[in-house]
């Protein structure tokens, strides 16, 4: 009894303060995207693995129409040949699979540091427009938020002060 009067108290104190609380939204996922800062990072990713990538992908559809050819073939082979392209194939699917993942691990730090600089120039922007805004709260209006009022979209304010920070920063990674 003396927990859910306790729960009940809790819940009425913050709904109240919800209820008082100033609060706006933004797509934070969509201003990365569409922000200077985000294309950077892009491009700066492009240059460091973006030609792996590329050269990966590349032998990755080679071993599809590969593996396409064997499926429309297989029944004309031996089960002999059948088996021994079989096993070609698994051990290229196998070999492929492991240079997706150096690939990846290649990539994470630089991802990982190239994130730890965005979320700071996006926290920077969230908290002036928030002051400028004299807000309590800024949401993330990312799924399974369904509807944002325009009024309180703050996406193309902080896109625009995520800009400005970034060059004020030189318009660089610091990496």
């Amino acid at each position: 009894m003396f927990r859910s009067i306790s729960l009940a108290l809790v819940l009425s104190v913050f709904m109240f303060t919800a209820a008082e609380a100033k609060v706006a939204a933004a797509p934070f996922t969509m201003i990365i995207q569409e922000s200077a800062m985000g294309k950077a990072a892009n491009t700066l990713l492009e240059s460091r693995i973006g030609s792996e990538q590329k050269k990966l992908e590349k032998e990755i559809v080679a071993f599809q129409k590969e593996a396409q050819e064997f499926q429309k073939q297989a029944a004309a082979l031996s089960e002999k040949a059948r088996i021994q392209k079989a096993k070609e194939l698994d051990k290229t699917a196998r070999g492929l699979d492991e240079k997706r993942t150096a690939l990846g691990r290649k990539a994470e730090p630089l991802q990982q540091k190239i994130n730890k600089e965005i979320f700071l120039v996006i926290q920077e922007a969230t908290e002036v427009v928030a002051k400028d805004r004299n807000l309590d709260v800024i949401l993330d209006a990312a799924p399974p938020v369904y509807y944002v009022a325009n009024s309180v979209n703050l996406k193309d304010e902080i896109l625009a002060e995520v800009n400005k920070i970034w060059k004020k920063k030189g318009s660089k990674f610091k990496l």
